[in-house]
């Protein structure tokens, strides 16, 4: 059959997942990304995509994000800034929040500031 394959590289808004930092792989440094990027690892440093930023249950980032929607179910410790900041079940946050939308699911932990 004919038709456009399904690489698996799509973010569940149906966004191009242009990004991913995998389990076991640990970034540092400065990334500006067009699309969104999910982090199954480690990052640390800066962090700009004009997406969504996803960082999974296994992902750690001690960043600055910045994003259009941010979804955190691993470890941030830092500040974030985007549209929309949603902290599920598994998130454990620490720093600063800047978001017009922030939600924060039953079991997630948030310890910080948010405007």
């Amino acid at each position: 059959m004919l038709g456009k394959k399904d690489n698996g590289n799509v973010a569940g808004n149906g966004q191009t997942l242009n990004t991913i930092i995998g389990r076991g792989t640990v970034f540092e440094g400065v990334m500006k990304v067009d699309n969104s990027v999910r982090i199954d690892g480690t990052f640390k440093g800066e962090l700009t995509c004009s997406g969504a930023l996803t960082i999974s249950q296994s992902g750690e980032a001690y960043a600055h994000l910045e994003g259009r929607d941010i979804y955190i179910n691993g470890i941030v410790r830092g500040t974030v800034r985007a549209e929309k900041v949603r902290l599920d079940s598994q998130a454990r946050f620490i720093g600063d929040v800047y978001a017009t939308a922030l939600s924060v699911s039953e079991g997630a932990i948030f310890h910080g500031s948010c405007s």
